[in-house]
């Protein structure tokens, strides 16, 4: 275990870990390239969640389509600046099998990153104030975030210190990590 006093980074997955919305774009790349399947599926009475466990497996079955989809400065910065983090977890809003499935395989595509953890979505949509509850409830006020959606500025606010990704910089909120400073543009 590492130690108390640094904090945890708390990684969001679409559009910072990922450079864009991983999970709709599957979904809507199946519809435009073969919109009678997705109609196929639904058609069979297959629920929303079995068709998502197909993509999912699929998804799994192919690492080569997720990893251009990483955002590497994001992946950089994290693995520059690990010493400075207890941990390192990702919390997301999309589903939460999607979610292990994706951070099961940025762990073999990045293993040094140290990732320790991913949580998505079960009963409760993660996004702004139940994703601070989430949050605090696991992880208490010891935190740095690190993500792109304006939904999420309550743990931003509560953060010790928040970094927002936008048109693929990174900025730096609030918070200090020793030579770097609240108002530096990264990247």
């Amino acid at each position: 275990m590492g130690n108390i006093d640094k904090p945890i980074l708390i990684v969001d997955l679409d559009g910072t870990l990922l450079k864009n919305d991983f999970f709709a774009e599957i979904f809507y790349s199946k519809l435009i390239s073969n919109p009678f399947q997705i109609f196929g599926q639904f058609m069979s009475k297959k629920t929303w969640l079995e068709v998502k466990r197909e993509y999912i497996s699929e998804l799994e079955q192919n690492e080569e389509v997720i990893e251009p989809l990483i955002n590497q400065q994001i992946v950089n910065w994290i693995r520059d600046n690990k010493s400075h983090f207890n941990s390192t977890v990702i919390v997301s809003a999309s589903p939460d099998d999607f979610v292990k499935s994706i951070y099961h395989l940025i762990k073999k595509i990045h293993p040094d990153l140290l990732i320790e953890s991913a949580y998505g979505s079960l009963l409760i949509n993660l996004k702004g104030s139940q994703k601070l509850d989430f949050i605090k409830n696991n992880w208490g006020d010891n935190y740095w975030y690190i993500a792109d959606s304006k939904t999420d500025k309550p743990i931003f606010h509560a953060a010790k210190g928040a970094i927002l990704v936008k048109n693929g910089d990174l900025k730096i909120l609030h918070g200090k990590l020793h030579q770097i400073n609240a108002t530096q543009t990264l990247g």
